[in-house]
């Protein structure tokens, strides 16, 4: 499958675009692979940015607009920064651990990663990269997936940073093993029963005899769904029940809570979920954290990257698909490059791109 992918010549666009959205990621050099196509090896049929007789194409020309493009925007680039107010936490030994023990044919913990990030971007937050460290204390939220391994050191940081006033979300799983894979006798989440207000009573894998629909009730609002490859059924200490299962031998069970602790406040996911589903967690948990949004509505295969210039955000805003799509505008914003005013709904053509500020 791959060879058959990897042959595929780029869509009109998509060389442009990445080029963009790789500096507006943070990026201080980007190459390209192939230049010109091989004569030899194994990579023979790759495309490149010029063919194998060195006539300059639709390839060729669409770097070049890149170019130029990116020296409009250099001063730009240069002087402003990126500062996302929320931290995924990548655990690779929680990510090893997970593979030694599946839980689950379907599960993937670096595609639940993607996920999230993907939901949060849809959401026009962004989110840095990070371990369980000290550095989790600069941000107003902080999400550390299906940590099943953690240090009593992680505990104490986690129980600080929300003490102090952060956003904690964390899902199924975690703390069940200490820092050497050993799971110690005690309820879970092992040593942080008080932080998130709840000890697990059961869990188990979901197949197609366990699938159960989940009611979440949030912000006044209710939302249905299932839960997907793992169910826990939680105990709530002095959490507040935000999340049930509505069937099933779990029917009023707990499977999202709430808990303030201290001056922050801790999430925890007893079961995972759709896309949509999971959308409207994370809408709940960025606004309850005051995390700042870009002023757009975006749809699926849309993206914005916030930078800041000069103290004020400047939007990248990416369209993926290759057709049109269309985005809202929640408020009046200059097309930084050509000068245009835009508001209301506006609609970018296949992987194009525009960058824009506050009018």
């Amino acid at each position: 499958v791959w060879a058959e992918q990897g042959t595929l010549q780029p869509f009109p666009g998509s060389l442009k675009q990445n080029a963009i959205h790789a500096f507006a990621s943070g990026a201080d050099l980007l190459t390209y692979f192939q230049f010109r196509s091989f004569s030899y090896g194994a990579e023979q049929l790759e495309a490149a940015v010029l063919d194998i007789d060195g006539i300059p194409r639709r390839r060729f020309r669409e770097f070049q607009e890149a170019s130029e493009e990116l020296r409009k925007l250099k001063g730009l680039l240069e002087e402003s920064r990126i500062r996302n107010e929320v931290g995924i936490c990548y655990d690779y030994d929680s990510h090893w651990a997970l593979k030694i023990k599946p839980i689950h044919r379907d599960f993937s913990y670096q595609s639940q990663l993607i996920q999230i990030y993907s939901c949060l971007a849809g959401l026009g937050a962004g989110a840095d990269l990070i371990p369980i460290g000290e550095e989790i204390r600069r941000y107003k939220l902080v999400i550390i997936p299906t940590p099943v391994i953690m240090s009593d050191s992680a505990r104490e940081l986690l129980k600080d940073y929300v003490a102090d006033g952060g956003t904690l979300v964390t899902n199924f799983l975690a703390g069940i093993k200490g820092e050497y894979n050993t799971a110690p006798r005690e309820s879970v989440p092992a040593g942080l029963t008080d932080l998130f207000g709840i000890r697990v009573a059961e869990g188990e894998p979901v197949f197609e005899n366990t699938v159960s629909k989940i009611v979440l009730r949030m912000d006044g609002k209710q939302y249905t769904g299932r839960n997907y490859y793992w169910t826990e059924s939680l105990e709530p200490i002095r959490a507040q029940i935000t999340g049930l299962y509505a069937d099933t031998f779990r029917a009023g069970e707990a499977a999202v809570t709430q808990n303030d602790y201290g001056m922050g406040r801790a999430y925890y996911l007893g079961t995972w979920f759709d896309f949509k589903l999971l959308s409207q967690v994370f809408y709940h948990v960025l606004n309850a954290a005051g995390v700042s949004r870009a002023p757009f509505r975006l749809n699926h295969g849309t993206e914005v990257i916030t930078r800041h210039y000069q103290e004020r955000p400047v939007y990248f805003l990416f369209n993926y698909r290759q057709r049109k799509s269309s985005v809202v505008l929640e408020k009046k914003l200059k097309n930084v490059m050509n000068n245009e005013t835009l508001s209301g709904r506006i609609t970018l053509g296949p992987k194009e791109y525009l960058v824009l500020e506050e009018a």
